[in-house]
């Protein structure tokens, strides 16, 4: 299994999606989310796009060992004595910036075409 595949197979996981399920969301069919699955296949940027969408994440964590979230630095700032969860400030901050990058990636695709 190549890096994408593992990805693919870990972000499914995560959602509790099935390879069907995920096939039926993204638009592909199950052989070819199977065998990007397996890293028995090479996936197209389109592809991977339109798996990333089904999976509600950014494409780039499909590619990369270390998660989007976690390359996020956030600094909060609090008034008062209130605490401070900086885990879900930078998953706040990650889905905004998720938003941003997958519509400039789909206006990239689709300048391509």
């Amino acid at each position: 299994m190549n890096d994408v595949g593992r990805q693919v197979t870990e972000a499914m996981v995560q959602a509790s999606m099935s390879q069907r399920q995920l096939a039926a969301a993204s638009g592909l069919s199950q052989s070819t989310i199977s065998r990007v699955a397996s890293g028995s296949r090479h996936v197209a940027a389109d592809e991977l796009m339109a798996i990333a969408l089904a999976l509600d994440l950014p494409y780039e964590d499909l590619c990369s060992e270390v998660k989007f979230e976690d390359r996020i630095l956030v600094a909060a700032r609090t008034s008062g004595s209130e605490a401070i969860d900086g885990s879900a400030a930078r998953r706040r901050a990650a889905r905004l910036l998720q938003i941003g990058q997958q519509i400039d990636s789909v206006l990239r695709l689709a300048a391509c075409q």
